[in-house]
């Protein structure tokens, strides 16, 4: 399961949305200005995280928007989705 970490006012968490939705790759993304709970579970997986998006891949930090670009074209990124 990939989680897209976000706020609705970034352009790099559009971006990394729509891609894997190009790609019709399934996520879940969390938008921290949603709840404070969102807040809370962002800090707690990324406490040093200053920037938006993190994403992650069953559980992996992948990054942000570039490292999943350079990421998903790559097997790699199969190999992550299929290690639940």
């Amino acid at each position: 399961m990939i989680t897209v970490y976000s706020t609705p006012d970034c352009r790099y968490c559009s971006a990394a949305k729509n891609l894997l939705l190009e790609r019709e790759i399934a996520f879940r993304e969390v938008d921290l200005y949603e709840s404070a709970k969102n807040m809370e579970e962002f800090q707690q997986h990324f406490p040093h995280a200053k920037t938006v998006p993190q994403i992650t891949i069953n559980k992996n930090k992948i990054g942000g928007y570039q490292e999943l670009s350079a990421l998903i074209v790559t097997s790699k990124f199969k190999e992550l989705l299929e290690n639940n």
